[in-house]
């Protein structure tokens, strides 16, 4: 569907044009000649590659998001030894997958999804910044991560409200490492 159904070339050509009208705009509205050496200044520390490893928020967008992508591959790839190791979800060679160890990420990723599409922007907004939701993000993720100490394969069902948890605290992470890129 984004493939196909999205007119990428004529989205990227509007925001061509949309650009430069945006760029008159300003240049009118801007007559004084310090303002405009000040923007020149400014995009030319854009433009060189250099100037970005002097900045330290550079370094610091970097480890979020490192970190963002490591709690998530982390705990979607152990995930599944898990539920075969110390839950005994049974797994059969040469047979699929077994529903209760693909329904685990499966609500993750459900519960995710939902909170993505209609809570995370209201989380945002309500704090003016994010750093906030990020450390709720971590909070979420860690506290929700406990229970994984404890879990018994007689109360395995568990792992499917702590999986939708862990889901929601990695969202709010990833979403927040990827809108600082």
């Amino acid at each position: 569907f984004f493939i196909f159904g999205l007119p990428e070339a004529r989205l990227t050509k509007e925001a061509v044009v949309y650009d430069k009208a945006y760029r008159r705009a300003n240049d009118a509205k801007e007559e004084d000649e310090t303002k405009n050496a000040n923007r020149e200044t400014e995009s030319e520390t854009v433009k060189s590659w250099k100037q970005w490893l002097v900045n330290g928020a550079f370094y610091v967008h970097a480890i979020v998001y490192t970190f963002a992508r490591m709690a998530v591959n982390v705990t979607m790839t152990l995930t599944p030894f898990y539920l075969i190791k110390v839950l005994d979800f049974k797994e059969k060679e040469g047979q699929p997958i077994p529903p209760e160890i693909a329904t685990v990420p499966l609500a993750s990723y459900t519960a995710s999804m939902i909170f993505s599409l209609l809570f995370y922007g209201r989380l945002v907004n309500a704090f003016g910044n994010r750093l906030i939701p990020l450390l709720i993000g971590v909070r979420i993720t860690c506290v929700s991560s406990i229970p994984y100490v404890f879990m018994k394969p007689s109360f395995a069902w568990l792992v499917y409200i702590t999986a939708s948890f862990q889901g929601v605290g990695l969202a709010i992470i990833v979403n927040i490492a990827t809108s600082l890129i």
